[in-house]
């Protein structure tokens, strides 16, 4: 199939080079065997890129889990942060030399910076900027890190219902009719029992809507959700649910 395409385009397009990723060599000699047997004139040639690789070895590409797309309907600015963020530090390096347009003297201060402060995350973040700001725009990449910041540090009410759905969507949990705190804590598996429902209540780990709650008993309604829609619940520091009222 590639072949016919690279013969398509000679044919349509008078191309007359084919480039792709290492992995591609057998899909793009086929494609000069075609030309050259249909087209015995043509001059066609293929060359080669070493493919980009994440951390665990797998190449960036559609056909892996997790693929990045530049459409914002099928990865969200913030998820395209999220992503880059998160990467190791040694890709944060090696991926600003390959994504980015930041100059050599830039990504060098930035590595400095990076490995002389670790568990600060310098090069993640300036990556995960730079490319949102590239794909998309300067104003969207401060939202992605103002959403980001949100998220671990902030007031997750200050997020409109679209940012709210693109950082918590993913641990969406729809639950129906009002409920006490306590019997939503053990639906959305928060808790196992009520009794640590309530002891998480009553020792602050439990806030809703940003707001520590320390009464199990409060009824959770879907007129005091977010939006008419949406309960945020975190336990602890760091672990979020997403309650849709239905």
């Amino acid at each position: 199939m590639q072949a016919i395409d690279f013969l398509t385009l000679y044919r349509k397009e008078k191309c007359t080079i084919q480039v792709g990723g290492s992995d591609q060599w057998g899909n793009l000699t086929s494609g000069l065997e075609l030309i050259r047997k249909l087209e015995p004139e043509a001059k066609v040639g293929v060359m080669t890129c070493h493919l980009i690789t994440r951390a665990d070895g797998k190449k960036f590409g559609k056909s892996e889990k997790g693929a990045l797309y530049l459409d914002s309907n099928l990865t969200s600015p913030y998820q395209l942060y999220q992503y880059f963020i998160n990467v190791t530090d040694d890709d944060a390096i090696k991926y600003l030399k390959v994504f980015t347009f930041l100059s050599k003297e830039e990504i060098e201060e930035i590595s400095h910076n990076h490995f002389d402060n670790p568990g600060m995350r310098i090069g993640q973040k300036a990556l995960a900027y730079a490319i949102v700001k590239e794909i998309h725009s300067e104003k969207i990449a401060d939202e992605a890190v103002q959403m980001s910041e949100v998220l671990f540090n902030g007031d997750i009410t200050t997020l409109n219902k679209k940012q709210l759905e693109d950082v918590l969507g993913d641990l969406m949990i729809e639950v129906q009719g009002e409920k006490m705190l306590e019997d939503i804590l053990i639906e959305i598996k928060a808790a196992t029992s009520k009794r640590e429902a309530r002891q998480f209540c009553q020792t602050g780990a439990i806030m809703v809507n940003s707001q520590k709650v320390n009464d199990p008993q409060m009824v959770i309604k879907k007129e005091d959700a977010l939006f008419k829609t949406y309960t945020v619940i975190r336990r602890g520091k760091k672990l979020y649910f997403l309650v849709k009222h239905i």
